[in-house]
């Protein structure tokens, strides 16, 4: 199965620890108070983004 959608994600951490990531192109920002918390929030974003399961889209992150 070919995958027809991407994300890829930059990820940041703000003045106060949280973990920030933003894909620019697709315009999904989402954030977490640490790491598992924003795997599990980008996962959502991207199914609420995309409106199929996230395992359906190509996700990348970079500088996590």
């Amino acid at each position: 199965m070919s995958k027809r959608f991407s994300a890829t994600f930059k990820v940041e951490v703000d003045k106060d620890g949280y973990f920030c990531a933003a894909d620019l192109e697709q315009g999904i920002l989402t954030d977490g108070k640490d790491r598992d918390e924003l795997l599990k929030n980008i996962d959502e974003a991207v199914e609420c983004h995309f409106d199929v399961p996230s395992m359906e889209v190509d996700i990348r992150i970079i500088g996590l």
